[in-house]
């Protein structure tokens, strides 16, 4: 599939990278960055808890496999994904829109800081 799908697998994995980095951009108050390439690609959050929170809410709400990787004291925590190689604009269109609609989820259920009050 790899080899006889190449520019369909670069254009998928750059657009999915794209797709991350403007969720980055939406969600400042709870991602940091988008690390790896294409379709190994992880989000880093600022709080562990978010990240863990996220990752649980895309698999029990959305049937979306993720992991966290929060236990590395000298990494940000990060939600691991790995599109498939067999992903679409669809797949790619519903992953980010899930991912989207648990973003908004998780800043509207974090707690007001003390200085925002």
């Amino acid at each position: 599939f790899a080899r006889t799908n190449g520019d369909q697998l670069r254009r998928i994995g750059l657009a999915y990278h794209v797709g991350l980095d403007r969720l980055v951009a939406r969600y400042p108050d709870l991602l940091a960055a988008v690390s790896g390439d294409r379709h190994m690609a992880g989000i880093q959050f600022h709080e562990a808890a978010a990240a863990a929170a996220f990752c649980h809410a895309l698999e029990t709400d959305h049937g979306i496999d993720t992991s966290t990787q929060a236990y590395k004291p000298s990494a940000p925590p990060t939600a691991l994904t790995k599109l498939p190689l067999i992903a679409d604009e669809v797949t790619l269109d519903v992953l980010l829109d899930r991912m989207d609609t648990v973003l908004a989820g998780l800043r509207t259920a974090a707690p007001t800081p003390a200085s925002a009050r």
